[in-house]
């Protein structure tokens, strides 16, 4: 609706930029001819251009809400930019008709005005829609006290599914929806596009192919995220709901050693890994050409790193790191053996239940990081 009402505000300030003007009398004629004939010209091709963009904007799979806005900007600042000089290109106009065979010239003042009036418009417009894209988080890092220090500190972050941090932080929550329909709405999709990338891939999630699987229209989808990767953040968070994520493994950071919080840890990345690793697996395999999972896996290997860290500094700090062991060596040989292609071996090609695997996982844990 507002590239709509742009373009007419546009056609209509356009169509009257030659009114009131004061004109030789002998040139009135001629220049109301040309202002019908443009005006016919403005009054077609104009919504016939706006009927273009939208139309482009529309049938990409994502369409991106900053051509429209960028569009806007423009159409809007185009009459601004010509009105305070509209008497200056009247008045060369009307030069150049009394004088046709002088050489004709453009006149510099209005071309830098309109030039350097367009340039600001749109440069602080890119800067607002790069803001309004990349706003970054402002939480300041939760306080810790001395008796917390000794434990491990496991980040609510989405781990498998998300980004560091809160989930406030790693992104933005799922507004809860005024009504129970919108918010089963809301939940039929997101488990059509979990579904999308566990059958197909994440390539595979689009707007339209969410809305084909849950059985709405795609404007049913935008009504509830206004992209793709609005869509894939929120599934990451809804699917750390779902599984419970924080339960899982909040048990970690209370262990009464580091002992015990890493046995707790291998438990319940196995059992968590189980729900998820056709997720991960799939952002895994996709990160290097997708965006939206680039920056999913990102988070996730940071968050994997965070904990694992946590765990070896909690072993070192307690005087049971294993010799031959530095807090970061030890940390990236965990970072491996919890791996996707690990889980994936034990899980899918060898069968072992999940159980097996957190047992025999804590055992290897064990015999490899705490000292004898």
């Amino acid at each position: 609706m507002i590239v709509v009402g742009v373009t007419v505000f546009f056609m209509v300030t356009m169509g009257r930029l030659a009114s009131g003007l004061d004109l030789p009398e002998e040139l009135r004629s001629k220049v109301e001819e040309q202002t019908r004939q443009g005006r016919w010209a403005l009054y077609i091709v104009t919504p016939l251009f706006s009927a273009v963009v939208l139309l482009v904007n529309l049938l990409r799979p994502q369409p991106t809400p900053e051509i429209l806005f960028l569009y806007s900007v423009v159409f809007a600042a185009l009459p601004f930019a010509l009105y305070p000089v509209r008497g200056r290109i009247v008045r060369h106009y009307v030069a150049q008709q009394q004088n046709p065979d002088a050489e004709i010239r453009p006149d510099r003042l209005t071309m830098v005005w309109i030039g350097g009036f367009l340039s600001t418009v749109l440069l602080v417009a890119v800067i607002a829609s790069m803001a309004a894209t990349y706003r970054p988080s402002q939480h300041p890092p939760p306080h810790r006290s001395r008796q917390d220090s000794k434990k491990v500190h496991i980040p609510h972050s989405s781990a498998e599914t998300g980004r560091p941090g809160s989930m406030s932080a790693m992104a933005r929550e799922i507004e809860a929806p005024r009504n129970a329909r919108s918010r089963r709405s809301r939940a039929a999709l997101l488990r059509a596009a979990r579904e999308l990338i566990e059958d197909q891939g994440v390539e595979a999630v689009t707007m339209a192919a969410v809305a084909e699987r849950a059985g709405v229209t795609r404007r049913a989808v935008y009504l509830h995220f206004r992209s793709r990767g609005e869509l894939i953040t929120e599934l990451f968070g809804h699917i750390n709901e779902t599984e419970d994520l924080t339960g899982r493994f909040a048990a970690i950071g209370d262990a009464p050693d580091a002992v015990t919080a890493l046995d707790r840890f291998a438990r319940a990345h196995a059992e968590f890994m189980a729900r998820v690793l056709p997720v991960s697996r799939a952002v895994e395999r996709v990160a290097h050409t997708d965006p939206d999972a680039a920056r999913h896996w990102e988070t996730t290997l940071l968050w994997r790193y965070e904990i694992n860290k946590a765990l070896m500094r909690r072993l070192y700090d307690e005087g049971v790191l294993a010799p031959g062991w530095t807090v970061d060596t030890a940390t990236d040989m965990l970072l491996a053996l919890i791996s996707n292609g690990v889980t994936h071996t034990l899980l899918d090609e060898r069968g072992w239940s999940t159980e097996q695997v957190g047992e025999h996982m804590s055992r290897v844990l064990r015999s490899t990081f705490v000292a004898r």
